[in-house]
């Protein structure tokens, strides 16, 4: 049983990275959440896990926690028609951007609070993105439209 399997929490379908959602109760982040969901992205490939407060992917709108272990950066991509929101709850993200040929235009590193950095980042949709986190462990919010549409998200095949 994964930590947080332990919370109460069930896996869901799996996407690209393993999901959590919660079973019944109230849908509330704090340090034990927190500390599981550290402990599970240490442990699975890529290192990424999210738990979704929505409940399931069809749903109109899709808030997350997600913890990302630092290691390769989350590959460019876009969203064709839907815009996320970023919000950091610990560690440093750094975003950045890309042209459509693969150049890298801008970067902006998001931190949790007192870091000294931004805390939320709204990404526009159709715009070339990649996330880098730049501490052990990058823990944020994520918020976007639903329904879950794989479709929608467009993976570079060029080098940055």
């Amino acid at each position: 049983m994964s930590a947080l399997e332990s919370l109460g929490l069930a896996l869901g379908p799996q996407g690209k990275s393993p999901a959590y959602y919660f079973r019944k109760g109230p849908k509330a982040v704090d340090a034990r959440l927190l500390a599981a969901l550290k402990a599970e992205a240490t442990v699975v490939s890529g290192g990424a896990v999210r738990v979704c407060f929505h409940d399931g992917p069809e749903e109109p709108v899709h808030d997350m926690v997600i913890a990302l272990r630092r290691g390769p950066a989350v590959a460019p991509h876009k969203h064709v028609t839907r815009e996320e929101t970023y919000h950091m709850i610990e560690g440093l993200l750094r975003l950045q951007f890309f042209d459509e040929r693969g150049h890298k235009t801008d970067s902006c590193l998001l931190g949790g609070p007192g870091a000294g950095k931004p805390l939320l980042y709204r990404v526009p949709k159709n715009t070339w993105h990649s996330t880098d986190p730049e501490s052990e462990f990058a823990v944020f919010h994520e918020r976007r439209p639903g329904p879950f549409d794989a479709a929608d998200t467009v993976i570079s095949d060029r080098e940055r």
